[in-house]
């Protein structure tokens, strides 16, 4: 087959924004990235998985009807581990996307440790160039400050704010763990107050919003 005719037939058979799992469960996962979306995707779909970052404003652009009808949730994460959990996928790779493999490239040949990274390419304007750099409360909130979600659960109590939302959607089954890294606890990668001081200015309002102490 044509790979253009089969990328064609795919989107129409599981189309962006609303794939097939949303319409079967009828509900909006808000997959915001490093806050264990892969094991929450895997509980709806069994093949391969759509990673879809979209904010709910893609959402509700793309159809109002099911956005007003659907059920919405995402997850959040503190934000000091989140970007030490970003760090740590730009140092083995990323996805290969041009974005990734730019800050991947320069980890890897500056031998650029945690402190390094955040003290020289952490900064207001690349929080909001890179996705997975993207204040998490933009994927969720809009201009009036209004939550556009019906759950908001939190990586920090994963299984049990899932299993709300599994038993809202008549899902049953345990998470799998997946793109799980094995490191040191967060914390001890912000022995320097400067950087802790600059990542929470950084996300100040993830935070607040979120209810995490600085």
């Amino acid at each position: 087959m044509i790979p253009f005719l089969k990328y064609k037939l795919s989107q129409f058979a599981n189309p962006y924004p609303y794939r097939r799992y949303t319409r079967k469960y009828k509900c909006i996962f808000i997959h915001i990235p490093k806050t264990a979306g892969t094991s929450i995707l895997l509980k709806f779909v069994n093949k391969r998985i759509s990673r879809d970052h979209c904010s709910y404003f893609e959402y509700l652009m793309a159809d109002m009807y099911r956005f007003k009808k659907y059920y919405k949730f995402c997850f959040v994460r503190n934000p000091y581990d989140r970007l030490v959990s970003v760090y740590h996928y730009f140092a083995r790779g990323g996805n290969g996307s041009p974005g990734d493999l730019y800050y991947s490239n320069i980890i890897k040949k500056e031998q650029m440790d945690f402190s390094s990274f955040v003290s020289i390419y952490i900064n207001e304007y690349t929080i909001h160039e890179h996705l997975l750099l993207k204040p998490q409360y933009l994927f969720i909130y809009d201009h009036t400050g209004r939550l556009m979600v019906d759950y908001v659960g939190y990586f920090e109590n994963l299984d049990t704010d899932f299993s709300t939302i599994a038993k809202k959607l008549g899902i049953s089954g345990a998470l799998e763990k997946t793109n799980v890294s094995p490191r040191d606890s967060w914390v001890k990668y912000y022995t320097n107050i400067t950087i802790a001081d600059k990542v929470f200015l950084l996300y100040k309002k993830d935070f607040e919003i979120f209810k995490y102490h600085k």
